[in-house]
């Protein structure tokens, strides 16, 4: 289903490596396109209007594990495949080939977050 990627030319900045170490996080502007973006909503919408059953939810202290064949889907695997995510996860991680991880694997995460009222406090907050 999903095939080794080819490398795009986007690396990260001096300035974004130092981000990342200082924040544990980098954010990159338009490091995904539209259109994979598109077919991966396109594709969680279509799942989310079939219905959730029972058992593919998590107690409330976990995070949902949602739709198994979803996670495998190719939709799902292209926004970091098919993106600049791989070339610049690679370049994170000192230019090393990350394919082992995501190709061996060949699964990503969908984590559905729903609106709540503004004075709710979220499961992973509460006591």
């Amino acid at each position: 289903v999903c095939t080794r990627p080819k490398l795009a030319s986007r690396r990260l900045t001096r300035s974004e490596k130092l981000q990342f170490r200082d924040n544990g996080c980098v954010v990159i502007k338009n490091g995904v396109n539209a259109n994979l973006i598109e077919a991966a909503l396109r594709k969680i919408n279509y799942a989310l209007g079939k219905g959730i059953h029972l058992q593919e939810i998590a107690p409330a202290t976990q995070i949902p594990k949602f739709n198994a064949e979803m996670r495998r889907c190719p939709e799902m695997m292209h926004l970091f495949t098919q993106s600049d995510a791989f070339s610049l996860c690679s370049d994170l991680f000192g230019g090393k080939d990350v394919n082992d991880v995501v190709i061996h694997h060949n699964t990503s995460q969908i984590a559905l977050r729903f609106p709540e009222p503004p004075d709710t406090i979220p499961i992973d907050k509460q006591q």
